[in-house]
């Protein structure tokens, strides 16, 4: 009995060394990985597909000096590849790597501006299909550039180009300068009915191979009629459209004293909220958007007290004026320009009168929206003047 005992105690010890020694049977040694943290997109004068990913050196991540690799040497290198379709692009760069590309790190996937111009479907259906796709990659617009000069773009400040847009993108997408839209919910979007998707942008101002990333300008955004590009927002554009999704959380809104003109002020923008509706007048649909805003002074060039309740209802007023002018101005864009309801007042029919939106959905963006009435209210609420309750004046 004793001896079954000990011979029990010892296949346990064995089998716990071997665990330990062994480690996980599936454990794969990261310098045998080509780990994609970028992906770009173009179509090039021939036609083809052409895709540039940008991979994680990994020696060099992991602080080694393996294979004559420097602590000097870039923690990233560039790779370009073309096929028919996407899929195929990705896997002829198996023709000049030596070990397996993994995309499930993807930080950012860029369309250059050619590629968007003739859809986003086909390309875009890779990612959705293949399993190793990180559908939380954010995507973005490449504007009067390529996809293969913004992913092929050098860094002075970060180790990871990719890491840097990202984290550019989410600043200013805090700042409503822009949009960020993940893959995941940009295939959600491009299926649905009654709103055309918007994707932000990223801007190149140096030719190929001389690109900083640190230069770079990440706002505004591109506009699309179903999946193809038809136009362009700006920074201002982009944020009224947020105004109007009530998606603003941070943004200033300057403007003048309209009594004064040297009387300037900045609104701060904490938060905005927004409610829709519909109505049907002479047989055209009536759109209704209803925008609050909340607020600090964040600035005045003014010695006056402007937060008394009288004073301070003028910035409020003034604040109102402004967001409704910018609202206004790319409502009119979007219907004459564009013409593409990125707005989702399409949307908004669809669900409260399902049945008006299947006589009008054939031809909304052009027709429908283009005619479509739109009414704006917005009420401004300044509720503080930051750390100070009244502007400093010298004595």
């Amino acid at each position: 009995m004793k001896i079954k005992k000990y011979i029990f105690y010892i296949l346990i010890i064995c089998f716990t060394l071997s665990s330990t020694i062994t480690g996980c049977w599936n454990n794969v040694d990261l310098t045998k990985r080509s780990i994609a943290v970028a992906i770009g997109i173009d179509k090039n004068d021939n036609g083809k597909i052409e895709v540039t990913v940008q991979v994680v050196n990994s020696q060099q991540m992991k602080g080694t000096t393996e294979a004559g690799l420097s602590s000097k040497e870039n923690a990233v290198w560039t790779l370009s590849s073309t096929g028919e379709t996407t899929f195929d692009s990705i896997r002829n760069l198996l023709k000049s790597i030596n070990r397996k590309l993994f995309i499930t790190d993807v930080q950012i996937i860029v369309i250059g501006e050619k590629l968007a111009r003739t859809g986003l479907m086909e390309t875009l259906d890779f990612f959705e299909r293949d399993q190793e796709s990180n559908i939380q990659a954010y995507v973005l617009i490449a504007k009067n550039t390529t996809a293969k000069n913004i992913i092929n773009a050098k860094t002075k400040i970060s180790q990871i180009p990719a890491s840097h847009i990202a984290e550019t993108l989410k600043n200013n997408t805090a700042l409503s300068k822009t949009r960020d839209i993940k893959l995941f919910d940009l295939m959600k979007d491009l299926r649905g009915k009654g709103k055309n998707v918007v994707i932000g942008t990223i801007q190149s101002e140096n030719d190929e191979g001389k690109a900083l990333v640190e230069n770079m300008k990440i706002e505004g955004a591109a506009a699309f009629e179903k999946d193809k590009l038809v136009g362009w927002l700006d920074a201002k554009q982009i944020r009224a459209l947020l105004f109007a999704e009530g998606k603003v959380k941070s943004t200033i809104i300057n403007f003048s004293h309209p009594d004064e003109e040297k009387k300037e002020f900045s609104i701060e923008v904490l938060r905005s909220k927004k409610k829709e509706s519909v109505t049907f007048a002479n047989n055209k649909p009536r759109f209704n958007i209803k925008i609050k805003l909340d607020g600090n002074i964040g600035e005045q060039i003014d010695a006056e007290d402007f937060t008394v309740s009288d004073k301070l209802k003028v910035l409020e007023t003034q604040s109102e004026k402004v967001v409704e002018r910018e609202l206004t101005d790319v409502i009119n864009y979007a219907k004459k320009d564009l013409k593409s309801d990125i707005f989702g007042f399409g949307e908004i029919l669809h669900k409260k009168y399902p049945e008006e939106w299947k006589k009008l959905s054939s031809d909304w963006n052009k027709k429908g929206f283009s005619e479509a009435e739109v009414n704006i209210d917005i009420t401004t609420k300044i509720r503080g003047s930051g750390y100070i309750s009244k502007p400093t004046k010298p004595e």
